[in-house]
């Protein structure tokens, strides 16, 4: 109520589609798609085709998450951000460059123990519904005003970049203090320390279905052909997981070398019965070829991998994201 433009039968309901009923009904035509959930949880290749992103979140994992997406696609992301207690609305604009920043690049040590604590700083003051809010952090403390004009600001930066007028806008933060009426902006700088993974790919579609084709055939589209060029490489298989080694009850070693999705049941021991859990030290998200080399040349349906959309390869000289059509 203090941050939204909401009506009152819109009160407690999700924030995305409330806001996508709302465009709908300013502009029928327009094609939305709204998804109420965490950001974590949408595929990759949902946003492969964006032109650009805006995102204004009290929520860090949410902006980590995006500003890796970004960097990976290489698609320019605009945010946005109010700060309640010194009247400041304030849009940082990621360009696509090599040296771009991302969000957790400008992160402090406080950020950083704020968001290993899963801190939220919610903009619904303490209440939602009549009843106390779980809010982990201070509330935002914003006003509707603050918010709109951070809004607007965000689609200024937008529209000079779209429309290439004035000065650059890619990397940089743009300041706006009501307690002064003074506008600053500053240039964005990527940190070289940033854990985030700043690697761009370049996007190629598969000939045909992922199931249907191996690692080497997908190094191959790649450009990686000799054994010499396989042994730099990792590959990322959608949301998969490999597993060289799990453990049991019996604490035996078990060679699974497969692939296997987050929570899925790896089987059981042949000796205890019990159930086998991936090893952490053995359990891989970038798989490296050499860790497979012997598996290279399987059907990606024959490990197991049928439903996946996309995988990403990395080299040490060029990465590419491949999507199945």
């Amino acid at each position: 109520m203090l941050t939204h433009a909401v009506v009152p039968q819109e009160i407690s309901m999700p924030k995305a589609s409330s806001l996508g009923r709302l465009i709908k009904t300013i502009s029928p035509g327009t094609q939305v798609f709204a998804h109420d959930g965490p950001v974590e949880m949408l595929d990759l290749t949902s946003v492969k085709d964006a032109d650009f992103l805006i995102l204004a979140t009290d929520n860090l994992n949410a902006e980590i998450m995006v500003g890796q997406l970004c960097l990976w696609l290489r698609i320019p992301l605009i945010q946005a951000a109010v700060h309640g207690d010194t009247l400041v609305s304030q849009v940082r604009f990621f360009g696509i460059g090599q040296q771009s920043a991302c969000p957790a690049c400008g992160y402090s040590r406080t950020e950083w123990s704020a968001l290993n604590r899963q801190t939220n700083y919610s903009c619904e003051a303490g209440v939602r519904g009549g009843m106390k809010a779980k809010i982990s952090g201070p509330p935002t403390m914003s006003v509707s005003f603050l918010c709109s004009l951070a809004a607007d600001l965000c689609l200024a930066q937008f529209l000079r970049y779209t429309l290439q007028l004035g000065s650059a806008v890619e990397n940089t933060i743009l300041e706006f203090c009501m307690y002064t009426h003074k506008t600053a902006v500053s240039p964005l700088r990527r940190n070289p320390n940033c854990p985030c993974d700043h690697t761009h790919y370049t996007r190629v579609c598969t000939l045909g279905q992922i199931s249907e084709i191996s690692l080497t055939e997908i190094a191959g589209i790649a450009g990686y052909a000799g054994e010499s060029d396989l042994n730099g490489i990792s590959f990322m298989l959608g949301n998969m997981q490999y597993c060289e080694q799990g453990f049991c009850k019996c604490r035996q070693n078990r060679f699974l070398k497969r692939f296997f999705h987050p929570g899925e049941w790896l089987g059981r021991c042949s000796s205890c019965n019990e159930n086998i859990y991936p090893h952490p030290f053995s359990t891989f998200s970038h798989v490296p070829a050499a860790l497979v080399a012997d598996q290279m040349n399987c059907r990606l349906g024959e490990l197991g991998i049928e439903a996946e959309k996309w995988i990403m390869l990395r080299g040490d000289v060029r990465s590419f994201l491949l999507i199945s059509p």
